[in-house]
């Protein structure tokens, strides 16, 4: 049976330790493409919370000429109030991404007991809850609709040195979303580097006093 998927934010990207200097107004003429490098049969494992407490791993399967099918797979302690135990939550989802109109967006997910093997990358759903990722003009201040909640994504910071586990990064770009109330406590804050896409998240609960949760990137394969 097949359910439908939307993975919480923290769990769907990556990344590690941030070193921040002060952003210029433009992103050197940065577009989109810059910052999705997926290929066909490439592999992108992500760590959470420095790697104790869970992983997501991302197969991409299917590409066309700007959609992307990705199967990811993960694995993480069940938490509550971020007390971890060792109860494991697994799942697997199929998604579908676009570079179109100036966004990169996921445009379909589903979450299933098995992956689904067959390309669907020309699939038409619109009937599915579209998550807009990055929007141009990657500048100073530009802010969009996320697509869920009421969530605004706006691009805080450019030109940044970001430095992970696989090394430092330049031109790195952060993203934040937030989101009102209810849920105007949580919000996310993104790095994305050129040629790596999303290198890092943090995920921040103001409800919560605990430490946030932070996903990096492992290491990445083709």
């Amino acid at each position: 049976m097949i359910r439908k998927f939307i993975l919480p934010f923290f769990l769907v990207f990556v990344t590690a330790c941030s070193s921040l200097v002060p952003g210029a107004e433009l992103n050197i003429d940065l577009v989109i493409r810059d910052f999705v490098p997926f290929e066909e049969n490439s592999f992108f494992r992500f760590g959470m919370n420095e790697g104790n407490f869970g992983y997501t791993e991302d197969f991409v399967i299917h590409t066309s000429e700007n959609r992307f099918q990705i199967v990811s797979e993960l694995e993480v302690h069940y938490f509550m109030e971020r007390g971890y135990t060792d109860e494991l939550i697994t799942a697997i989802a199929t998604s579908v991404y676009e570079i179109a109109d100036g966004e990169f967006r996921r445009i379909f997910s589903v979450s299933s007991d098995d992956a689904i093997e067959e390309d669907i990358t020309d699939i038409d759903n619109t009937d599915d809850i579209i998550l807009v990722f990055l929007q141009e003009p990657l500048i100073l201040g530009h802010s969009w609709h996320f697509g869920v909640d009421g969530g605004i994504s706006e691009i805080t910071r450019v030109n940044e040195v970001v430095e992970t586990p696989l090394g430092i990064f330049e031109d790195v770009m952060q993203v934040t979303t937030s989101f009102p109330y209810p849920h105007n406590e949580i919000y996310y804050i993104s790095y994305y580097a050129p040629g790596y896409g999303r290198i890092k998240t943090v995920e921040i609960d103001g409800r919560i006093s605990d430490s946030p949760i932070t996903n990096f990137l492992i290491s990445i394969t083709s």
